[in-house]
């Protein structure tokens, strides 16, 4: 197996793993500019690979590169393999986020709004103070779900 180095604007590095002339792996890492505390990498690796292409990947960008930052990625819950690769890499669960399953249309059907007053998107974004209130809200929200890996510090503006 050899591995070559790739290199363009958008990503740190590439590697790519080969086996004789076949390509069967590879990691690619970026940096967010909304998160610049880590280092973002995905590996994929061929499941006909006769070796654990992937965690050969992964050990090879951490002996070879200088990595200032630690390494962060995100994954489906049902790719078995890729948990139990990161497991063995002593990689930390920082955050599961869940995808809501709602109707919308029949949850707001029965809200009793004699407490509050709904506001359409429209009626938000019409009114720079609400627009600036549901920032604001957003923002802090977003933030502290994100204290593992802290947000920049960035205006609502921006």
């Amino acid at each position: 197996m050899f591995y070559i180095f790739v290199e363009q604007q958008k990503y740190e590095f590439v590697y790519m793993a080969y086996e004789e002339e076949n390509l069967v792996g590879l990691i690619v890492t970026w940096k967010n500019k909304l998160h610049p505390n880590c280092l973002y990498f995905r590996v994929y690796g061929n499941p006909s690979s006769s070796q654990n292409v992937e965690l050969q990947l992964i050990q090879y960008v951490k002996q070879n590169e200088m990595l200032e930052l630690p390494l962060q990625t995100s994954l489906w819950e049902t790719t078995k393999k890729q948990m139990e690769l990161y497991e063995q890499l002593d990689l930390n669960i920082i955050r599961k986020t869940y995808m809501p399953k709602l109707d919308l249309g029949q949850h707001f059907q029965v809200l009793d709004q004699s407490n509050y007053d709904l506001k359409s998107l429209k009626d938000i974004m019409d009114n720079q103070q609400l627009r600036e209130q549901l920032t604001a809200l957003v923002k802090r929200n977003y933030e502290e779900t994100h204290l593992a890996n802290p947000v920049a510090d960035l205006s609502l503006k921006e």
